[in-house]
Formats: C-alpha cells, sequence, structure tokens
C-alpha cells in the first residue's frame, strides 16, 4: 500500500536516555494530527507517549495513532489512551490505526473498543477514508 497525502513527518521524538523503547513520530493525515509509535509502550515509555500525544492533540479533537510498528503495550500505555479518551469526549475521537491482534484483544479487555470515541482502523487508507 502506498503512503496516503498529507503523512509526511512533522517531528520525531526519540526519547533517549537508552532506558525508553519507543520512537515517536509526529505528522498529520489530512487535517487530524497522526503519532506512529515504533517499539514497546511500557510505564517508563509511556510518559513520553503521554506528552507527543497529548501535545500534538493539542486544542483538537480528533488524533490517530499508529500501532503498526508496536508490537507491546502494558497499563501505562492503556493510561495514555484512556486519559486521551477523556480529553476528547463527547465531541471528538481517538483513532488506533494498524494495532496488532494482542493490542486489539487487550483494547477489547480494557473496554476501550466498546466506547464511541474510539476508533480502530486497519490501515491508514483505511482512517483517511474515515475521515
Amino acid at each position: 500500500m502506498g503512503r496516503c497525502l498529507g503523512t509526511e513527518p512533522e517531528e520525531t521524538i526519540d526519547p533517549g536516555g537508552g532506558w525508553e523503547t519507543v520512537k515517536l513520530q509526529q505528522s498529520r493525515l489530512g487535517l487530524i494530527p497522526l503519532v506512529e509509535v515504533h517499539g514497546e509502550v511500557d510505564h517508563s515509555s509511556g510518559r513520553s507517549l503521554h506528552e507527543v500525544t497529548h501535545r500534538a492533540l493539542g486544542e483538537g479533537l480528533r488524533l490517530l495513532l499508529d500501532l503498526e510498528h508496536c508490537p507491546y503495550m502494558d497499563s501505562g500505555g492503556v493510561a495514555v489512551l484512556l486519559s486521551l479518551l477523556a480529553r476528547v469526549r463527547p465531541q471528538g475521537w481517538l483513532g488506533i490505526v494498524s494495532a496488532n491482534s494482542d493490542l486489539r484483544r487487550i483494547f477489547t479487555m480494557v473496554g476501550l473498543t466498546g466506547d464511541g470515541c474510539f476508533r480502530c482502523f486497519q490501515s491508514r487508507q483505511q482512517a483517511s477514508d474515515a475521515v
């Protein structure tokens, strides 16, 4: 699948320090801010994810989080998603793109997929078509 228009990176954040396991790349998909996650999201890297996603969301009500290159997320990452949902409710939404089956199962188990403000997309193209 080709790259969707409007997804050129604006900023890459590498928290560094040797103890964090995630690299975050911020861009846009059309008019929607998009944060691409490379690596595992755990309690230590969750802090960086929280900072970057909340900054990307800004005053907006919609955010896409691309998890294609995120093989693992613990409760620290889920807490970030919950905090983002709290910010976008009731008028906006949080979109998850390309999450693997393990992550989708976690999202279901914690009740995220039953939340009308939480959307899952199989690909960036599907997300682009929906927004």
